[in-house]
């Protein structure tokens, strides 16, 4: 089903967590309005299966990054390799996300902190990067405002509800609420 309601063409969309579920189809709508991708995922694997996948129905150049975002320290290198490689980007979504299932008192602080890095961190410092990209670039010479590029968190019903056992998921959720918020604002 062909739809016009936006065109993507000429513009690059970064999505993590994007080799297969929710980051996946949003990957593959971006690319039938337009948009080249580019995936981030841990598994080579997957990826290079989205990759195929978007590139058969789509047609769009798709680019492919295999990285654990739990390595919030080496995102910051990630993200200059991804620039180098696609020229630019416009898009950020941030999808990707794990979790770690346990009772409050019994989860163990290892598992706690791989869910907050990867959910929630790893968002941030992602952000970070393209923010500084978008301004980095500029408008006719001036420096871009945020409104050069756009940026969408996927949370969950868990920004607004608590589930037995999801203690660290719901937390990493209610904070990419929060976090969306501010960078907006700002």
């Amino acid at each position: 089903m062909e739809s016009n309601l936006f065109d993507l063409s000429g513009k690059t969309a970064l999505i993590t967590g994007g080799s297969r579920g929710i980051g996946l189809a949003v990957a593959k709508g971006l690319a039938r309005h337009g948009a080249n991708i580019t995936l981030v995922a841990r598994t080579e694997k997957q990826l290079e299966q989205a990759q195929r996948q978007i590139q058969e129905e789509t047609n769009k150049h798709t680019w492919t990054f295999p990285f654990d975002l739990a390595q919030t320290d080496q995102i910051e290198d990630l993200f200059e390799n991804i620039i180098k490689e696609t020229k630019g980007i416009n898009i950020l979504v941030n999808c990707a996300g794990i979790t770690r299932r346990a009772p409050a008192e019994d989860i163990n602080l290892n598992d706690w902190g791989q869910v907050i890095d990867v959910n929630l961190t790893a968002v941030f410092a992602i952000s970070q990067a393209f923010c500084r990209h978008r301004k980095h670039i500029g408008a006719g010479g001036k420096p871009a405002t945020l409104m050069a590029g756009k940026i969408i968190n996927i949370g969950s019903l868990m920004c607004h509800a608590a589930r037995p056992t999801n203690t660290a998921y719901a937390s990493s959720k209610g904070g990419i609420l929060m976090l969306t918020k501010s960078l907006a604002v700002e």
